[in-house]
């Protein structure tokens, strides 16, 4: 009964056993102990411990992970329950960032191989994004199987760099105001009002795009359109009311209308300052679109529905450009224009300077980039400068007319 032969050498093993059982009945307390211990030290029964996960088990692991995270911009708690604020923006997210991957994988609950992870990375082209960030999901994969050493070096000498780019596009402001203006003046000859309404509100979305640089859904987190927005005490007018919101300062929220979260957050923005296209673009009016999406869409079509809206919008009216981002990066470049440096262009856009002055350089227009260096080449004067300037040439600073030029040019008091 423990195990060894009947022979010389066996009988000596059951005797050297006999003692170890006659020690350890002095030494347990229970019997559990003592037969756990006999089962392992004279029995010598190996129970092998089942380590492995599968896919199926390691991809619930990251999906928890990922949802008991926080948004990495805003810091808010992220949640599985779309209809809780940001939930629909949340289940997107994980949607992109991993599901889409882990869907190739064509049996769950096999554990991982690297023939597997190798065969799933192939489906993307060597070169793009969708093969570059196909490694971060192979490493977190990775990281949550037993002996992950062999598997983590295999993938980590994969290249994913990316080299291959969609050509970006960009739109210069005569060109914008041109199409603007042929596709407004066109609404006249539509027949239904409603028509007329829908391509105005749309019209006067591009507008907020180039005017604001906000992208498409964060116009409809837009907290001050036609009421006043307070917080910590402090009060910001409708951008209706020219008198108490003169610079037009927008406040975007963290959620849209529609339920989804802003990449941002809360934060403050201020148009192009040329306000004489405040009043050609009738951003004073709002008029935001009607987008009422069904209530059991999937999170996908909710959070990118008003996007895509707006996208098959501006291509049914012919406009020059198909990426909405143009419209931002032109903001961008109306600020630089305007001689606004790029640590406050870099706030009112919701991003850090390093994307600003990288990201946002390969969409420079060509046309307004000619218009920022020549502007460049003639840098407005301070305003003690532009006083001597003045007097130099003769003309009287006390002059009404000189000073209503200066409170203009330099926003001063009336004082």
């Amino acid at each position: 009964s423990c195990g060894v032969q009947f022979t010389i050498p066996g009988i000596y093993e059951a005797l050297d056993k006999a003692w170890k059982v006659s020690d350890a009945l002095k030494r347990f307390q229970t019997s559990s102990e003592f037969w756990d211990w006999y089962k392992s030290e004279i029995l010598k029964e190996n129970k092998i411990v089942n380590d492995l996960k599968t896919y199926r088990e390691i991809f619930a692991e990251i999906e928890d992970k990922f949802f008991n995270g926080k948004h990495r911009n805003t810091g808010r708690q992220r949640t599985k329950d779309v209809k809780k604020p940001g939930g629909i923006s949340d289940r997107n997210s994980f949607r992109r960032t991993y599901e889409v991957y882990f869907k190739k994988f064509p049996n769950l609950d096999k554990s991982p191989t690297w023939e597997d992870i190798k065969t799933v990375w192939d489906n993307w082209e060597k070169g793009t994004k969708s093969f570059k960030d196909f490694k971060t999901v192979a490493i977190a994969i990775a990281e949550l199987c037993p002996n992950s050493d062999d598997l983590l070096k295999k993938i980590q000498k994969i290249d994913s760099t990316q080299t291959k780019y969609k050509d970006k596009q960009s739109i210069s402001l005569d060109d914008f105001l041109i199409w603007h203006k042929k596709v407004y003046d066109e609404i006249s000859l539509l027949t239904q009002d409603k028509w007329k309404i829908a391509r105005e509100s749309w019209l006067w979305v591009a507008s907020m795009c180039v005017l604001y640089g906000l992208r498409p859904s964060e116009i409809a987190a837009s907290l001050n359109l036609t009421e006043s927005f307070t917080k910590d005490g402090v009060t910001v007018y409708p951008i209706t009311d020219e008198v108490n919101n003169p610079q037009c300062t927008l406040v975007i929220g963290e959620f849209t209308n529609f339920g989804s979260s802003t990449k941002t957050g809360l934060r403050l923005i201020n148009p192009v300052p040329l306000k004489h296209l405040w009043e050609q673009l009738k951003i004073r009016k709002p008029l935001l679109p009607n987008y009422a999406p069904k209530s059991d869409s999937k999170p996908e079509s909710i959070a990118q529905g008003f996007d895509s809206n707006f996208d098959k919008r501006m291509c049914s009216y012919g406009c020059p450009v198909s990426q909405k981002y143009a419209f931002r990066h032109l903001y961008n470049q109306l600020l630089e224009m305007s001689g606004i440096g790029t640590p406050i262009r870099s706030r009112l856009m919701g991003h850090s300077e390093t994307t600003n002055t990288s990201t946002y350089k390969k969409r420079r227009n060509l046309k307004t980039e000619l218009a920022i260096i020549n502007a460049d080449n003639r840098q407005p004067l301070s305003l003690e400068i532009a006083k001597l300037q003045i007097e130099s040439v003769g003309i009287d600073l006390d002059d009404p007319s000189v000073k209503a030029i200066l409170r203009i040019v330099y926003q001063l008091d009336d004082d």
